[in-house]
């Protein structure tokens, strides 16, 4: 799709000068004339991205651990329990 730049675009695939016409694919121009870098030269119809949902894996816990470090409470490993606060 050719789109003409409103700001100096540089990337691994090249560099685009304000004010250029450029052709780029149509993914990347709807992402930039949706975020007011560029405006279409042709005829122009924003597509409609799905978003997908994150999905949980399948042995995800939904209860957090007891404490911070994740043990059970109790005294220090390998000593006795302190003076009580």
């Amino acid at each position: 799709m050719r789109i003409k730049m409103k700001t100096t675009m540089a990337g691994p695939e090249g560099v685009a000068s304000a004010d250029a016409v450029t052709d780029v694919d149509p993914r990347r121009a709807d992402a930039l004339i949706e975020g007011g870098y560029a405006e279409p030269v042709e005829p122009w119809v924003p597509k409609r991205r799905r978003r997908r949902k994150a999905k949980a894996p399948e042995n995800a816990t939904t209860t957090p651990p007891e404490n911070a470090a994740g043990r059970e409470a109790g005294p220090p490993e390998g000593g006795e329990p302190g003076p009580a606060a």
